[in-house]
């Protein structure tokens, strides 16, 4: 039994060896061929206004996300939190956990 779990970590540190000796072979890369710049130039108006519609769509998603993400932090957390307050719950994990994510929200 012993001599399987010393085999067992010897194949394992040789696994992790050789992991990290192959990520750090660095391999030189072609760099990717950039268009032409006179199809750049003649379908401009395209690109804008296909970047346009990304933009309102992007600008209708985030607003949902933030209503969600609100919804979430004072219909959740807060009161799971009172709740554990009343009971008299040590929260103060949950505390850290809820301040955390209500800096996340307003940073988003």
């Amino acid at each position: 039994m012993k001599h399987l779990r010393s085999l067992a970590f010897f194949v394992c540190g040789i696994s992790l060896a050789g992991v990290m000796i192959r990520s750090g072979i660095a391999v030189a890369q072609t760099a990717p061929s950039s268009p032409p710049l006179h199809l750049i130039r003649s379908q401009c108006q395209s690109i804008r206004s296909t970047l346009q519609r990304i933009q309102h769509n992007d600008a209708l998603l985030r607003v949902n996300a933030g209503q969600a993400y609100n919804t979430i932090s004072t219909n959740l957390i807060a009161k799971l939190n009172s709740r554990l307050a009343l009971a008299q719950i040590d929260s103060s994990r949950m505390v850290m956990i809820a301040r955390d994510y209500e800096e996340a929200r307003k940073a988003f």
